[in-house]
């Protein structure tokens, strides 16, 4: 029997206190997410609303 392989993500983490870590790209990347899984949500809220109006508007 094969050991299980540990998992590619404990192996990054091994060396570093924490994700919190000032790295400057990492901060880049999670800000872009941040703001990523902060407006798609949004985006897609007022496109409904936008195509609502237009049927509205429409008589549909």
């Amino acid at each position: 029997m094969n050991k299980p392989k540990p998992s590619r993500l404990a192996d990054t983490n091994r060396g570093r206190p924490s994700p919190v870590v000032i790295d400057g790209r990492f901060l880049r990347d999670t800000a872009r997410d941040a703001v990523i899984q902060f407006f798609v949500p949004l985006t897609a809220v007022f496109a409904a609303k936008a195509s609502r109006e237009q049927k509205g508007r429409l008589g549909g």
